[in-house]
């Protein structure tokens, strides 16, 4: 007996079903719920049934109400094959796909809607036709809505991190403050941690200071996040910060808290600060040329006149820069920047005074004396400015920063010997081609030498251990040339450990391949007993770089015209972690939920 086909009936409406073609037959299925049943259910009575039933507070709708849905239904094109189902995912990952790079660009969660959705539209309009346009306006780019798919995001990014942090043997941080544009102070903190045999840096938080910013006030957040995410205190290996009171202080500070809960932790004070510290110093006669060089600049460009003046001075005069620079003692590189730029323009510095019947600036820069103490100034700033560039960028150690401050202080002392007995300033171009065959002056030379003096003396103090390697310093350095007896006797045969190690020749041809840090995170699997402490040293940070360069990144995201938002960390960790976030995992647990 052959099976009897039953028809949709455009009366089947009222009851709020539509119906599915499958090819051979049609299938009803319900507007409101989406479930279909088999062709045999084709029945007024059995459709009304499940009306009352499942839906009995929509009885009272009129047609027009299921008409309206019986369309929605056939826009998401939902059928037995799932195509629905696939249509929606793509669409929720392309709306994730376009939130992440929102936070990468660190734009304002609104510019979905306002000009990255139009744009997509008319694009999709334009190449692809009307049917893609409808696709494309499925999106959702609300400002909410980009909001919501960051913060899932950045928890996505976190808990791949978090179980990063957990599985290494150490970690250290770097913590840092500064105020954003809304006067709320934020706490910045970067972890640094072994990952698949590789030593790796990612930002770990950013949490706002919202009242006082006390060693007690940072540790409390601190200790709020490691207890959240159950980090040990004992595998933290390293702690740097800006040296602030309130980070180093002796008997209260970040520092001194952190060593009461682990010992053993290497403490450090950003290389970088220190070393802008130690080049802060001069003689009384060189300061004085530095002031009045400011002085001079200052007055050029505080006024908006004398800018364009300027400005159209040196462009007549057709000269390289139109420009004089600022300095901004909080900007490591303003010093050198802004002597170096006055050095190139001179002559038409002195030309715009004599315009502007500036006679005593005029008098100051035209002297001899001055333009060669100015010229020492540019390039011996130039020397700082190259290292402090050369101890600023990812993945700097301990080690590699003390070995280029011991580089720089040698330098002095050899540049040093070289002005006393007057053979050379080659190492300084700008006062070399100024003096030209007439040799250095007495005046110049006693500046250079004291000041040379005073930058040797400072750099001491500001890295009194740059000298001599500690054990552990030249264990990690090379192991296969350090003493066995050089390596702590304990219980956990670690002596024995360290022979195992230099003795192994795969393990000597790794040390010649790779750098230190990588090294010693491959030994880690085998020996890991020595290569605990050397790993130790490797993970702590050497200077807050990470968190200075954080907050600039604040700056572009905290704006005046987004200064109410108060937490910031979703928007940071997806537009500076290295790690990307399972976008289609996301997606796979958001579809299991009927809303979405």
């Amino acid at each position: 007996m052959t099976k009897v086909k039953r028809k949709y009936d455009d009366d089947y409406l009222n009851f709020g079903f539509t119906f599915v073609d499958k090819g051979n037959e049609q299938l009803p299925q319900c507007v409101i719920c989406l479930k279909t049943f088999s062709n045999a259910s084709m029945k007024p009575y059995q459709l009304k049934q499940h009306q009352l039933k499942v839906h009995p507070q929509l009885v009272e709708k009129n047609r027009s109400y299921f008409e309206l849905k019986a369309n929605q239904v056939k826009t998401m094109r939902l059928d037995t094959t799932g195509q629905f189902q696939t249509t929606s995912k793509a669409i929720l990952t392309a709306s994730y796909a376009v939130s992440l790079q929102v936070a990468k660009a660190k734009k304002p969660h609104n510019i979905g809607e306002t000009l990255i959705k139009p744009c997509l539209v008319a694009c999709a309009n334009i190449l692809l036709g009307s049917n893609a346009v409808s696709k494309v306006k499925q999106v959702s780019l609300s400002n909410d809505t980009v909001k919501s798919r960051i913060d899932d995001m950045a928890c996505s990014i976190k808990s791949k991190l978090i179980a990063n942090i957990k599985a290494s043997p150490v970690f250290a941080i770097q913590l840092d403050e500064s105020v954003d544009v809304a006067n709320l102070s934020q706490l910045m903190v970067f972890v640094r941690y072994v990952h698949n045999q590789a030593i790796e840096e990612d930002f770990l938080f950013c949490r706002p200071l919202e009242t006082t910013t006390k060693a007690s006030d940072v540790l409390k957040l601190v200790e709020e996040f490691f207890e959240t995410e159950k980090l040990d205190w004992d595998k933290l290996g390293g702690v740097c910060t800006d040296g602030a009171p309130a980070m180093l202080g002796a008997r209260c500070g970040f520092v001194e808290l952190v060593k009461r809960k682990n010992p053993f932790i290497i403490a450090t004070h950003c290389t970088i600060h220190r070393e802008a510290l130690a080049s802060r110093t001069m003689p009384e006669a060189l300061k004085k040329t530095l002031d009045s060089s400011i002085k001079i600049i200052n007055y050029i460009k505080a006024s908006a006149l004398n800018t364009r003046l300027f400005r159209k001075l040196c462009k007549d005069m057709e000269s390289e820069h139109q420009n004089l620079l600022y300095h901004t003692s909080v900007r490591w590189l303003s010093k050198g920047n802004m002597l170096n730029r006055l050095v190139l323009l001179l002559q038409e510095v002195i030309e715009f005074l004599e315009i502007q019947k500036k006679i005593e600036l005029k008098s100051i820069i035209t002297d001899n004396i001055f333009q060669k103490r100015l010229a020492y100034l540019a390039d011996i700033f130039g020397h700082l400015n190259e290292l402090n560039r050369k101890l600023q960028g990812v993945g700097s150690n301990i080690i590699v920063q003390r070995d280029k401050i011991a580089a720089l202080i040698a330098k002095l002392e050899l540049w040093k010997g070289k002005i006393q007995s007057g053979r050379s300033v080659a190492a300084f171009p700008t006062l070399h081609k100024m003096i030209g065959m007439n040799g250095i002056c007495s005046v110049i030379q006693g500046d250079v030498v004291e000041h040379f003096d005073k930058l040797i003396s400072e750099f001491h103090r500001y890295f009194p251990s740059i000298e001599a390697d500690t054990p552990v310093m030249a264990l990690t350095k090379n192991p296969f040339r350090f003493p066995v007896a050089g390596v702590q006797e304990d219980e956990e045969n670690t002596q024995e450990q360290f022979l195992e190690l230099i003795h192994d020749s795969a393990a000597k041809a790794s040390f010649e391949d790779n750098t230190l840090d990588k090294f010693w995170a491959i030994m880690m699997n085998t020996y890991p007993k020595v290569a605990a402490k050397p790993l130790s040293l490797l993970t702590a940070f050497s200077s807050t770089y990470l968190c200075e360069s954080a907050f600039s990144n604040v700056v572009t995201i905290k704006t005046k015209a987004r200064n109410t938002m108060l937490n910031l960390e979703s928007d940071l960790r997806c537009a500076i972690s290295k790690i990307e976030p399972d976008i289609d995992l996301i997606v796979a647990e958001k579809q299991e939920q009927k809303s979405h």
